[in-house]
């Protein structure tokens, strides 16, 4: 029910139990099995890495030429949170000092 009524996305919910078989969706849409829990976890990763790739090439730190195989995301997780402490957060914080002036 909560999910034909869209109150709350897809990936803060979580099946507790057996009952995935029971549920009224369709299971093209939603999988709340185990491995589709974990392909949805590993597909936002993969949106989430490719976003932070485009806006390092957007702020000039990284190119194109320097992306991964087949012209995926050449960061990690690490390298992402890595990415935000030293470039995002400095930019951010000389924005607001703009800002203030």
């Amino acid at each position: 029910k909560i999910m034909a009524r869209g109150d709350i996305e897809e990936r803060y919910m979580i099946r507790l139990g057996a009952g995935e078989r029971e549920l009224d969706i369709d299971s093209s849409q939603f999988a709340f099995s185990r491995v589709g829990r974990v392909s949805y976890s590993l597909s936002r990763r993969e949106t989430l890495l490719e976003k932070v790739q485009q806006l390092s090439e957007s702020m000039g730190i990284s190119a194109k030429a320097e992306r991964g195989t087949n012209g995926s995301s050449s960061y990690t997780c690490e390298s992402a949170g890595y990415f935000h402490e030293y470039y995002v957060k400095r930019a951010v914080d000389k924005f607001k000092k703009l800002l203030s002036v």
